[in-house]
């Protein structure tokens, strides 16, 4: 449910969307303030006085380009007066693709400070000047990035996507009690020059039946009671055709079983432990191995699934704050750090890229990558904070099936396919070996709250 707030804060934005030009909505908390531009009808750029980075500080802290560059770039558009982030895109300092991203997260962090705010006025100032840039955003989009960055729950819809908090705004103004009954005005009240009419309440018909006339004096008498009858009526067939079903359909249905409440997840630190694993996939586990029997087809299970194949392939770049942190590709070390460029990642899938330094609490994040695409992965690892604590399950599959696991030189008692647990706040070397088949090795990572299949395809010797 939108706080009286809120809602009178994202009214005014829709207010400057629906203008479809351009504009200024301005915003003040006590001593501070903010400013959002449209453009167009779009969210051209963001400022809030509580964020004292500059975006070209924020884009040097994220990316290759130096501190010299960007600012040279920026005196070179005082003096032409051109736009900041298309000049850098000209001179090759960044692409579009990643600058689009920066803008779209330095903007939406703005927005977020704005409604944690407890108490903002707001205003929208409608501006028909052209804007000299390209790149802007619906302020869906920016709402819905808004709601991603939210990752402390700080606001009170959490939970919900943009277009649920907008289908909310647009129910609350729907709902609004119509004001008491009041004498007619003996005139019409002109309205004043610059101010849109008040809006009539919609009516709403209750049925799509037939209407009832009745005159004026008994219209709160017999009409209701009309109404009334008619319903006592309907009431009665419906327990009728409850009780009498059988003898009019021949059988009795078979009421459906209650559905399963629709979870939405999300990315979340494990709280608790999950129950230990079994002896056989402990890392020093020395068990024989048993008879070779039969494994079934490998099923791969829906979700996040390392080296599955994709439909096409796509671009990750993945910065972190601080950088030099090891990156992990669907729970698969890369053997890479930050900033880096991930290539040829398969497409028409989702991924999940953890990042890890020492010192430092892993994040993490999902990308939803679409063929030909190149996605930003933007991570901050936190200096304080819990560990993350327990085991996590994994599940290894292989090509062919009936493969043996060893976790840090510890053999698994199941053959491929099957569920190891690991520990969730180290990665650990896994292997898997097969009669006829080349070895595979690699360093493997959980993350918490994900269930990641690792798809071994094994090549022959």
């Amino acid at each position: 449910m939108l706080s009286p707030e809120h809602a009178k804060v994202l009214k005014v934005f829709q207010e400057a969307a629906s203008w479809g030009k351009g504009g200024e909505v301005v915003l003040r908390c006590g001593p501070d303030t903010g400013r959002v531009f449209f453009a167009e009808g779009r969210v051209a750029w963001g400022t809030v006085s509580t964020i004292k980075k500059t975006f070209t500080q924020y884009l040097v802290e994220q990316t290759e380009v130096g501190e010299e560059e960007a600012k040279e770039a920026f005196e070179d558009c005082k003096r032409t007066g051109e736009n900041f982030g298309e000049t850098i895109v000209k001179w090759g300092l960044i692409d579009e693709a990643t600058l689009r991203q920066l803008l779209l997260q330095h903007i939406s962090a703005c927005l977020l400070e704005i409604f944690c705010w407890p108490d903002v006025e707001s205003m929208f100032m409608p501006d028909e000047k052209p804007y000299m840039g390209s790149l802007t955003y619906d302020f869906i989009e920016i709402l819905q990035t808004v709601l991603i960055l939210d990752t402390e729950g700080r606001l009170p819809f959490q939970g919900m996507s943009a277009a649920q908090v907008l289908d909310e705004l647009d129910h609350d103004e729907i709902a609004q009690i119509a004001p008491p009954d009041r004498e007619e005005p003996t005139a019409v009240e002109s309205t004043p020059a610059g101010m849109r009419p008040s809006t009539e309440p919609a009516i709403t018909p209750l049925s799509d039946g037939p209407i009832l006339l009745t005159n004026a004096k008994d219209q709160n008498g017999r009409g209701w009671l009309i109404v009334f009858i008619l319903l006592l009526f309907l009431a009665a067939g419906v327990v009728a055709a409850y009780f009498f079903r059988d003898q009019l359909f021949g059988h009795k249905e078979t009421q459906p079983p209650n559905p399963k409440p629709i979870v939405v997840a999300s990315v979340k630190p494990v709280e608790e432990p999950p129950p230990a694993v079994d002896a056989g996939s402990q890392p020093d586990a020395t068990t024989e191995e048993p008879a070779p029997e039969p494994a079934p087809e490998p099923k791969i299970r829906p979700g996040i699934v390392a080296f599955a194949e994709g439909k096409g392939v796509g671009v990750i770049r993945v910065v972190s704050k601080p950088q030099k942190a090891r990156v992990y590709l669907d729970g698969v070390s890369t053997g890479k750090f930050t900033p880096v460029t991930l290539k040829s990642v398969p497409a028409g899938r989702r991924h999940v890229i953890l990042v890890e330094k020492k010192g430092r609490r892993p994040a993490f994040g999902v990308v939803d990558l679409d063929p030909d695409q190149k996605a930003l992965a933007n991570l901050n690892l936190r200096r304080k904070g819990r560990r993350y604590k327990g085991r996590i399950p994994m599940l290894v599959e292989s090509e062919p099936p009936g493969a043996t696991i060893f976790i840090e030189g510890g053999q698994v008692k199941k053959k491929t396919p099957t569920e190891i647990r690991l520990r969730a706040d180290r990665p650990v070397r896994l292997k898997v070996v097969k009669s006829g088949y080349d070895k595979w090795v690699r360093i493997v990572r959980p993350v918490p709250g994900m269930q990641i299949t690792v798809l071994v395809k094994m090549k022959k010797k």
